[in-house]
């Protein structure tokens, strides 16, 4: 669900709050303010693209907040969506960096997976990640890679029949 257009007036105090620090006193109340910034910028969608320097930057952090804010930003990013190549670059990376931090797994895959055939360049980086014995959800790489291929993913197969 994307926002109107007119949304994009928000974008530059989202943006604010994406980077603010804050003081000591105010520090605890930041990790929160800036995790909704990133959802609410994933929400307006598209028109929000001038927020995506400043949610890379949020995906790379390796602060102690970082573990809530990087899936946040991973998720915003994809539904932005562009522009493509530096998301899908950022996004890839993400997978990649080491150590690597399981909270940004599922976000980031499912987020190139929402971006469809424009993050082709990251197939390697996905079939490598589902290998990997920290990746917990295989599904959601393999509907990525789906989307990718743009083909309809096969339908599941229905496992709850009832005895007659």
């Amino acid at each position: 669900m994307f926002a109107r257009p007119d949304a994009r007036a928000a974008v530059g105090a989202l943006i604010e709050t994406l980077k603010a620090q804050g003081d000591t006193y105010r520090r605890w109340l930041i990790p929160e303010a800036r995790q909704a910034a990133a959802t609410a910028l994933g929400r307006i969608g598209p028109v929000a693209e001038p927020a995506v320097p400043a949610l890379i930057d949020v995906l790379r952090e390796r602060s102690p907040d970082a573990f809530f804010l990087r899936p946040a930003a991973a998720t915003a990013l994809g539904r932005i969506g562009q522009p493509v190549e530096r998301v899908v670059s950022a996004l890839t990376d993400a997978l990649r960096s080491k150590p690597r931090d399981t909270e940004i797994i599922e976000p980031a895959v499912r987020a190139l997976g929402r971006i469809g055939p424009g993050s082709a360049p990251a197939i390697p980086t996905l079939l490598k990640t589902l290998e990997s014995p920290l990746t917990f959800d295989g599904a959601a790489i393999r509907a990525a890679l789906w989307c990718k291929s743009a083909r309809p993913p096969p339908k599941p197969r229905r496992t709850d029949r009832k005895n007659s």
